[in-house]
């Protein structure tokens, strides 16, 4: 997200109230934590562990009691024809009550899809769920926690469908760059202007 809306999101944290809260219960609560990241050509993980540590200083700090670890490792979360096999377990289990709150790295790696989070936000009206990252809390049992999230998926979304606009615009310029060179060897230095992302 670029600077504007960074700000824009600050200020929404604090007019929603989504902002860290220490669990106050007597008894821990059941957390699930949802790791994910859309690529990781050498299948190292360490994307993930990173996710996972500053995720697990988080349920260190509130107190919370880790049931369930979920990780897609290299699935996107844009892409609706794309599973993600863990995040649809981690559905199913809240479905059957296993937890009450979920903590990942940000809300994107969440779910990119507004369709989708309505989904969640239906399960979350009827007994509560709040989201927890390392910068904020959203509770979808809350009609300020659901606008939040809302506004988070959408604006993730849109990010993503401009990423894409911009990539077929770079290979559009690339192939007629390629066309016009001489003996297929690209040798015009307006490739280099070209390869960066359009302000």
């Amino acid at each position: 997200l670029d600077v504007a809306v960074s700000r824009f999101f600050a200020y929404q944290r604090v007019a929603f109230g989504c902002v860290r809260v220490r669990n106050m219960a007597s008894v821990p609560l059941r957390t699930a934590l949802y790791l994910r990241i859309s690529k990781d050509d050498a299948q190292t993980g360490l994307a993930v562990e990173r996710q996972r540590d500053d995720c697990l200083k988080v349920i260190a700090t509130e107190k919370l009691e880790l049931v369930e670890t979920y990780t897609d490792n290299a699935v996107s979360a844009y892409n609706r024809s794309v599973k993600r096999p863990h995040f649809d377990r981690m559905t199913a289990d809240y479905e059957r009550g296993k937890f009450d709150v979920v903590v990942c790295w940000d809300m994107d790696r969440f779910s990119r899809q507004p369709a989708q989070l309505e989904h969640w936000i239906e399960l979350g009206e009827v007994r509560g769920l709040r989201i927890i990252t390392p910068t904020e809390v959203t509770d979808l049992g809350t009609d300020n926690g659901r606008l939040f999230a809302r506004m988070k998926a959408t604006i993730a979304r849109a990010e993503v469908e401009r990423k894409i606009t911009d990539l077929r615009s770079l290979k559009k310029e690339l192939d007629r760059m390629i066309d016009q060179c001489g003996c297929g060897v690209v040798a015009d230095c307006r490739i280099i202007e070209s390869l960066s992302p359009r302000q």
